[in-house]
């Protein structure tokens, strides 16, 4: 009786811990689903997404890109910041810290726009710098 009565302690043990694990999981989820969000909505990509919109109106975002990369310019790394954030993203899909379903489901337009924007800059540069990006583009696609 009292075996029955330890197995089913532990038992309940058991699916209490895993009960508990999966809403750690969610809250962490939750908590890094805010913080792309502010990150997205940040001065520092914001003013990245329309300097990015302003080159790619003109048709000179790849020269910027080209030419900032050589230089090291400033200019090269507010630019760079937006395939830098897709690129997070992508690792973080690639890793399993974010389902596809629900990156594709905040990030796929986006992430979409700016690989259009960006694709053939970067492919004249260090693509594997933000091989994340393009994985992810082509996840979303699939």
């Amino acid at each position: 009786m009292l075996a029955w009565a330890s197995l089913i302690v532990g038992a309940v043990l058991a699916i209490a811990v895993i009960v508990e694990l999966w809403r750690m999981r969610k809250a962490r989820l939750s908590e890094l689903i805010a913080t792309l969000g502010q990150t997205w909505d940040s001065k520092l990509l914001m003013e990245a997404r329309q300097r990015a919109n302003e080159l790619a109106n003109t048709g000179k975002l790849k020269q910027a890109i080209d030419d900032g990369g050589k230089a090291n310019s400033e200019e090269f790394f507010i630019l760079m910041r937006i395939p830098n954030f897709f690129d997070s993203i992508g690792a973080m899909v690639e890793h399993g810290d974010l389902p596809t379903k629900l990156a594709k489901e905040l990030f796929e337009k986006p992430a979409g726009r700016y690989w259009e924007l960006y694709g053939n800059a970067l492919s004249a540069i260090d693509l594997e710098g933000v091989s994340h990006f393009r994985q992810l583009v082509e996840r979303f696609q699939a």
